[in-house]
């Protein structure tokens, strides 16, 4: 929901809940192959994340399954610049050193 901070820290996504009463850690998504780069969380239900290796994966926001994952072969992630990944649908929208990806997954990731 609205009231969620997810934060990237080495290969781990940590989710917080900063309404709740009980503070701490709600969920730890793991998975990712290296540093993450970069996070979409606009829709709390379908979080991305993007790492240093130019893969960008999907995952469900209450289970911390992984949903989707796309490869940028292109892309890469050397200069240490504030990157970028933006997810609408079944598109994706990133940076890299080279300059802006707009790539496109076969089906938008569904949660059940």
């Amino acid at each position: 929901g609205a009231s969620y901070l997810i934060c990237a820290q080495h290969r781990n996504l940590l989710i917080y809940d900063y309404e709740d009463q009980a503070p701490g850690v709600k969920l730890i998504i793991r998975g990712q192959g290296s540093e993450i780069m970069a996070v979409d969380s606009q829709d709390p239900e379908i979080i991305a994340s993007l790492d240093r290796d130019a893969v960008v994966k999907l995952w469900n926001g209450r289970t911390a399954e992984c949903v989707a994952q796309l490869k940028v072969p292109d892309a890469h992630y050397h200069m240490g610049y504030p990157y970028y990944l933006c997810v609408s649908g079944h598109r994706l929208l990133l940076s890299a050193d080279e300059g802006v990806f707009l790539a496109e997954l076969d089906d938008a990731p569904a949660v059940p």
